[in-house]
This record gives structure tokens, sequence and C-alpha cells, in this order.
């Protein structure tokens, strides 16, 4: 009887774990397909430097690999010199220590491609301790289509206001 027991226990307990192990598998699989399927750049970074990304911010900023991306800085990804005239370093750090102080931070930057051409985004950072270390997530959005419809907005309410004047 205390065999039989023991047998049920055992097969009762490694089928909880295979219930576990596959939950879990699914859990990683949708986790992810969100990280790797997702239209704006995502990129993960420790307290030193990115440790991740997934492949739209690749295309975002032109580079062929994670492994490329993860050796630069923030202050790579962008112009010497912010929209406001700060350094992007500077600009970057501010940010980023501003997200690990209040949990998150949303700005506008200017983004540069590998190739040296500048783009608008948005950037909204996430930070959270994950195994006893600080990592912060920055979510990536090229706004280039919106700066060039608010421009073409400006233009014509300007063009409207001189029609106005001329009447």
């Amino acid at each position: 009887a205390a065999a039989f027991l023991g047998v049920f226990i055992a097969v009762f307990v490694i089928r909880r774990a295979a219930q576990q192990t596959l939950e879990i598998a699914k859990q990683q699989l949708k986790f992810k397909t969100l990280f790797e399927t997702n239209s704006d750049g995502i990129v993960l970074m420790d307290q030193n430097h990115f440790v991740d990304c997934n492949p739209a911010a690749l295309r975002m900023f032109q580079f062929d690999s994670v492994q490329q991306f993860t050796h630069l800085t923030p202050a790579d990804l962008g112009p010497p010199l912010q929209a406001n005239g700060t350094p992007t370093e500077d600009y970057a750090i501010a940010h980023i220590r501003q997200a690990e102080a209040e949990g998150h931070c949303h700005f506008e930057s200017r983004g540069k491609r590998a190739h040296g051409s500048l783009f608008p985004a948005e950037i909204a950072l996430h930070s959270m301790t994950l195994e006893n270390q600080v990592i912060t997530q920055a979510i990536i959005h090229d706004i280039t289509e919106r700066k060039v419809a608010e421009e073409e907005l400006h233009q014509a309410y300007d063009a409207a206001l001189e029609a106005s004047k001329m009447k």
C-alpha cells in the first residue's frame, strides 16, 4: 500500500510539474511573440548598456543584428544635440534616471539611423526590477508621419490666416 501510495504521489507530482512546465512555455511564447511582432521598437537596458531589442528597433535604426545594437549606448542613437540644444547623452540619462525614480517617463527625441539620417521619435520608458537588477524598457515610436501632418496643418493654417488678412 505504501509503494502504491508512493507511485501515485510520484505520478501526481510529475504530471503537475509537466503541466506547470507547459504553462510556463506557453507564457514565454506569448511574451516572445509580443516582443518580436510589435511594430514599435522595444529596447531593454540595464544600468550600463542595452541588453536586447526587437526586430522593429533594428529596422527603425537600420542595424543588422541584436549583437550590433547592444554594443551601442543611448547617445549613439541620436544626434550630438537634441532639438532643445541638450547633448543627447545628457538628455537620455536625465530621462532614464526619471524613469528609474518614478517608474516611467514619456518624451520626444530625435533618433539617428545607422547611416546618419534623423527622425522624430516618441519614447516611453518603464523601469522595473527583474532578478534583483533594474531594467528599463524603451518603447520607441517613429513619429515622422505625425510631424509631417502637423507641419502641413500649420502651413495650411498660416495660409488661411494670410488669405483672411488679404480679404
